[in-house]
């Protein structure tokens, strides 16, 4: 076992094998089955709370100390099929299963995003790092802490369990942007902006009406939230109905 498996990599996006190095050195916990290669899944325990004032931002310290004054947050409790129904425009706060446990400095860097599944029915999820002042990732200097998730849903009720994620997280030797892939030309970046003629050269959102069962519409907004049934963030297709 290497106490610093690191010292030969090369800048960049950590691939499995060197995750799977940093996790026999005793640097981080995760499961192992749950990657795609260069991200794995961070999943819930059933320690879950509300923040009673909505979002506190991380400020470097243990957000433990939060959680557990009454002043800010109340925990959460199961219902009887073991999960937690979260309402809109409210911010909760879990606990996730996986630690960091780098006990020396290092260059070991990491950035989390919440899952597609999760943000198509409009639900915030960000990352808290113990030690860390802002949110979804650490960098170097933190030494070890516990890991946390913020889920804020915006327009519906959801459902969520322990052991189901929300977000995932990609780890780096180096600081992320080593990796970002620079464009230099125009003619490289085409390709990603708009051809039309009223907003050459730029993103655009296209708000003309279209035809949608015989309704025209540019946009669409949900339903009130309080009167669908929750949706359950760990079925990929899962949809509110009428309560």
């Amino acid at each position: 076992m290497r106490s610093e498996p690191w010292k030969d990599w090369s800048p960049g996006v950590l691939c499995k094998n060197q995750i799977k190095d940093l996790y026999d050195s005793g640097y981080i916990e995760w499961e192992k089955e749950d990657t795609d290669g260069s991200s794995f899944d961070l999943h819930l325990t059933d320690e879950g709370y509300e923040l009673l004032h909505g979002t506190i931002k991380p400020c470097g310290d243990r957000y433990h100390n939060i959680l557990k004054n009454e002043k800010y947050a109340k925990k959460l409790d199961k219902d009887d099929q073991n999960t937690f129904t979260l309402v809109p425009k409210r911010s909760y706060i879990f606990k996730l299963r996986e630690r960091l446990h780098f006990r020396k400095e290092h260059n070991i860097y990491g950035q989390a995003t919440a899952k597609s599944s999760v943000g198509r029915v409009d639900v915030l999820a960000r990352l808290i790092v113990d030690g860390m002042s802002s949110y979804e990732g650490f960098a170097r200097g933190c030494i070890s802490g516990d890991l946390y998730v913020e889920i804020i849903p915006a327009s519906f009720k959801v459902k969520v369990k322990e052991g189901k994620s929300v977000s995932q997280l990609r780890l780096f030797y180096g600081e992320p942007s080593i990796s970002i892939v620079k464009v230099n030309k125009k003619e490289d970046f085409n390709w990603l902006l708009s051809k039309d003629d009223d907003c050459p050269d730029s993103l655009c959102v296209d708000l003309s009406e279209i035809n949608v069962n015989s309704r025209f519409a540019s946009a669409f907004s949900s339903l009130n939230g309080e009167e669908l049934t929750p949706i359950d963030l760990w079925k990929k297709n899962g949809r509110g109905r009428k309560a």
